[in-house]
């Protein structure tokens, strides 16, 4: 040490002005000792070589691999460049500096340098100089960066290898967890935190019992419950939590375009899961209020022949009222379908209340629909199929994780492994689409045989009540026949036909559910009389009064 301090060079560097830059990459590196470690190096530096310390600029938990504009630290620095305020950069590795793929980005700090007339000296003692004519500072830093950049890049790729073969294991490869879960990394394992699983529950129940989000945000606001990041909740969040398969016990991750399912605690039963997906599904794209200005039977249940979207009850001068697609409506975040009509809706409501009515005199339909849903079996059918989808799902992930393990021993090669795997992708988007099918055709399927039992049991007091029934009964008896279901629904047509899809069969001689489902048990009911739509929408004054939708 003394020996160093009356080097020529040490002692010539007396009134050096320099700058010390700390970096790590991540924010666990940063509550580490990483940083401790840095900066005691440069302590070390500065005793062995003496100057004026300018400022130490750290950027903890800021990757090497962002760039210039994307790095506070970098921004710092080229502010005392401009102001040409030290000699010398001084860090631990030149990795530190930068490890951007992009040269051009490496050699922007390298300009730093150049441009202050400074040099840059690393914590073993390496002095380089970017105004060294011989040029051999240009090729150090380069070399330097370069096979920093590479190493990023290999640790990039191992670090996203080892959390594809954990995932494809069952395991947590995330930094997070959902809002309730945790993983155990010392016993591999997953757990309910209670305290916020039963956060997850209130939202789900009351999501179950038709609260909006909205209604379910004041709820919890009101209540000082926290939200998962401490603060005030958001109607995105409860949405998220509402979708996330987590709950029912399918926990996904996707890494590298690849998606895996682990098996967690389930915090939401299955049947109370689906029946909150039907429920947000239904509400999609329509309007939903405490209390409207004005009545409408087939209002939140109609959907457009055309693009699916929801349609919207509309007022035209203050007197017609018309169902309209809501792609139509200028604040929809969608494409605009060619569905451009408006069908009367006092025309629609008073054809479908007739049918209803029809059929709920007959005095043998429901009898017999209930005896239908009784009988088939095919919700059992699209169990075995699900069963055997998820068996099948369980056999490619183990299958996944055998090939990286044999890339990773390079008893693969990558270009086979890649093909191995795209292979595995494919198979497992077909399984995963048929898993949908069967659990939507089940929804159907419990839908139709609730309906019809419960049908079965009210059929004598509907009939005496359906000649004076008030709007409110008519409204209920639609809804019990048409449920907010996938595949059911008030299908509007552009010619201007109206379909039903119900639990019953609307068509002569058909037995409920067609025996394909809802989807072909539908009537359509000639041609309400109809009206083309305004070029864009409901005009400024209509939305105005509040008339869309109604």
């Amino acid at each position: 040490m003394i020996a160093r301090a009356q080097d020529p060079e040490a002692l010539a560097s007396a009134t050096v002005r320099f700058v010390e830059l700390v970096r790590v990459s991540t924010k666990g590196q940063a509550e580490r000792e990483t940083p401790e470690l840095q900066r005691h190096a440069l302590d070390e530096l500065r005793r062995q070589y003496p100057g004026v310390l300018v400022e130490r600029i750290e950027g903890l938990g800021v990757s090497g691999g962002l760039s210039v504009e994307q790095r506070p630290d970098l921004l710092r620095l080229r502010e005392l460049t401009m102001g040409r305020a030290y000699d010398e950069i001084r860090v631990y590795a030149i990795d530190r500096l930068t490890r951007h793929a992009d040269p051009r980005e490496r050699f922007a700090v390298f300009g730093f340098a150049l441009d202050a007339g400074a040099k840059i000296r690393d914590t073993s003692g390496r002095l380089l100089d970017p105004a060294d004519e011989s040029g051999i500072g240009e090729i150090d830093f380069y070399l330097s960066s370069f096979f920093a950049a590479k190493e990023r890049a290999k640790i990039k790729k191992r670090t996203e290898d080892g959390r594809r073969r954990r995932a494809a294991q069952g395991f947590c490869a995330n930094s997070h967890m959902a809002f309730g879960l945790a993983f155990d990394k010392a016993a591999n394992s997953y757990a309910i935190v209670e305290d916020k699983a039963a956060i997850v529950r209130r939202i789900f129940d009351e999501a179950a019992q038709g609260r909006t989000l909205r209604q379910i945000l004041d709820g919890l606001d009101r209540d000082g419950i926290p939200s998962p990041r401490g603060k005030n909740w958001s109607r995105t969040v409860i949405a998220k939590i509402l979708r996330h398969p987590a709950y029912r016990g399918e926990y996904r991750q996707t890494f590298g375009g690849q998606s895996f399912t682990a098996k967690v605690p389930a915090i939401i039963s299955a049947e109370q899961w689906n029946e909150v997906q039907r429920g947000l599904t239904a509400r999609q794209n329509i309007p939903i209020k405490e209390r409207y200005s004005f009545d409408a039977l087939c209002r939140g249940l109609g959907r457009c022949g055309v693009c699916g979207a929801g349609m919207h009850v509309f007022t035209k001068a203050r007197k017609y009222r018309y169902y309209y697609c809501a792609s139509q409506h200028t604040q929809f975040r969608g494409a605009r379908c060619e569905h451009r009509n408006g069908h009367r809706s006092a025309d629609v409501d008073a054809a479908v209340w007739a049918l209803l009515r029809e059929k709920i005199e007959n005095s043998t339909l429901i009898e017999e629909a209930a005896s239908q849903a009784e009988r088939d079996d095919g919700g059992k059918s699209w169990a075995k199929q699900k069963v055997q989808a998820e068996v099948k799902l369980s056999k490619l992930a183990a299958h996944e994780v055998e090939v990286l393990r044999l890339r990773s021993d390079e008893k693969l090669s990558e270009g086979a492994c890649r093909l191995r795997l795209s292979e595995i992708a494919r198979q497992r988007e077909n399984l995963k689409a048929t898993v949908e099918v069967a659990e939507r055709a089940m929804a159907q399927d419990a839908a139709l045989r609730s309906t019809a039992r419960t049908l079965a049991e009210r059929i004598d007091v509907l009939r005496g009540q359906i000649g004076s029934a008030s709007f409110a009964a008519r409204r209920a008896l639609l809804e019990a026949l048409v449920p907010k279901a996938p595949g059911f629904g008030l299908i509007f047509h552009e010619d201007g036909r109206v379909e039903i899809r119900g639990a019953l069969a609307f068509e002569d001689g058909q037995p409920a559910g067609g025996g394909e489902g809802p989807q072909t048990a539908g009537r359509r009911l000639g041609k309400p009389s109809v009206h083309p739509s305004p070029s864009r929408g409901p005009s400024s004054a209509t939305r105005a009064r509040g008339a869309w939708p109604g």
